[in-house]
């Protein structure tokens, strides 16, 4: 099967298009991430009361599980991935319940 030069171009486009998608998420996740406090964060019940919901969940297990759509690290989404780093405290604070809600059914 012949491949004209438009097709090949659109094919260009569309992985470099995906791989700065891709970039930008792994990016997210490395500059979101800051050590121990929100390992600790993570780690901690699902009845504790304080959490600082403005620490990123993200433990540097950035791996995404296919079949729960989660990233098996932080139990996060990918939309809820990048969409930390812009989200309001209030936003963040409902992820956080969603994670804690997750972390309680597994």
């Amino acid at each position: 099967m012949h491949i004209d030069a438009s097709q090949q171009a659109v094919s260009r486009i569309m992985a470099t298009i995906t791989s700065r998608i891709f970039r930008g998420i792994v990016k997210n996740m490395q500059l979101e991430h800051s050590g121990l406090q929100q390992e600790q964060a993570l780690c901690g019940s699902a009845d504790d009361a304080s959490p600082d919901y403005r620490a990123s969940p993200c433990i540097n297990v950035c791996v995404m599980n296919a079949a729960s759509g989660l990233c098996d690290g932080c139990l996060r989404t990918l939309d809820e991935i990048a969409a930390w780093s812009c989200a309001s405290d209030e936003q963040k604070r409902g992820i956080w319940q969603h994670i804690q809600r997750r972390r309680a059914a597994a």
